[in-house]
């Protein structure tokens, strides 16, 4: 004879045992059991399914904020690019102006340089005139 978990005589061979069914009550606590599982999981599934949710709406957003700052990205890579071009558009200038600037002042050494050689040179020529001037024109001493 093979025991059964529950008595309610279906498991007997000529069906005529006459006992209680305590079936309802052995699967009682394992009813139990898989009601709390269930329980659980449902709550979890509901978790879940809010979290994903959640996810959802901080990925759409996040994608959002990523397209706004790619656009502000383009626009500020569009006025740095300009900025550099004005920038090399002045240093340009300025390179230009101190060209000019190096040119002139050397135009003056130049001439400052021309001026005095020819004062220098009149300044010698006068002092050699004065020389000879003296040396033909000055009187001999006198004998007395």
């Amino acid at each position: 004879r093979v025991f059964a978990d529950c008595c309610d005589g279906s498991d007997e061979y000529d069906g005529k045992v006459n006992c209680s069914n305590t079936c309802w009550e052995a699967g009682k606590a394992t009813r139990e059991k898989l009601k709390k599982r269930l329980t659980t999981f449902k709550e979890g599934l509901a978790i879940r399914k809010q979290e994903v949710e959640l996810a959802k709406q901080l990925m759409a957003k996040d994608k959002a904020e990523l397209a706004s700052l790619k656009q502000d990205e383009k626009k500020l890579k569009d006025v740095v690019d300009k900025l550099k071009e004005i920038k090399e558009a002045i240093e340009k200038v300025e390179e230009e102006e101190q060209l000019k600037r190096e040119k002139e002042e050397q135009r003056i050494r130049d001439e400052e340089k021309q001026t005095k050689e020819q004062e220098a040179s009149q300044s010698l020529d006068n002092s050699s005139e004065d020389s000879q001037h003296l040396s033909k024109g000055a009187p001999e001493p006198c004998e007395q």
